[in-house]
């Protein structure tokens, strides 16, 4: 997995991450950007530097509140700075390393009402989000946002060949 995710960093692939993907998209930048070769998951690693840790409250099938930050692609897809969001997760960033996983070519563009990291966007890239949130949760709560609007947003136009994870 940590292969493909490089893969699609590095040659411009349009990567759409969620929950899981996010997480595991926050390791393989940490590992092969930062240089954090010990970067870890609390979930599966029993050792290093754990990027990916137990969330204070478990956020399965909760929904909460998240803004986005202006002119981020989450944003445009959304039309709006901040939304309702829905979860399926125990884990996310660990707030230790949120300020250096956001202050390089990586960018945190959502966020909790509490400050934690929930959505990155590497801008330099045609097309590559992830967040915490399900953002497809959305449908079953009668709201519109696919993946689509959010690939129609980051300029990667009809192209819908995306990874997803």
């Amino acid at each position: 997995m940590f292969d493909t995710l490089r893969w699609v960093r590095e040659t411009g692939k349009p990567f759409l991450g969620s929950c899981g993907g996010f997480q595991y998209a926050l390791i393989e930048y940490a590992r092969n950007v930062l240089g954090w070769q010990d970067a870890s998951h609390a979930e599966t690693d029993t050792e290093g530097r754990m990027v990916i840790a137990p969330l204070s409250c478990s956020l399965v099938e909760q929904r909460g509140a998240v803004r986005f930050g202006p002119g981020s692609r989450i944003a445009r897809a959304y039309g709006a700075l901040e939304s309702d969001e829905g979860y399926h997760c125990n884990f996310g960033v660990n707030p230790e390393f949120s300020a250096a996983l956001g202050d390089n070519t990586l960018r945190i563009t959502a966020w909790d009402n509490a400050g934690d990291v929930r959505g990155v966007e590497l801008p330099d890239h045609p097309f590559y989000v992830a967040t915490l949130f399900q953002s497809g949760t959305r449908r079953t709560a009668g709201q519109r946002f696919s993946a689509g609007d959010c690939l129609d947003a980051g300029g990667a136009g009809a192209t819908l060949n995306a990874i997803a994870l």
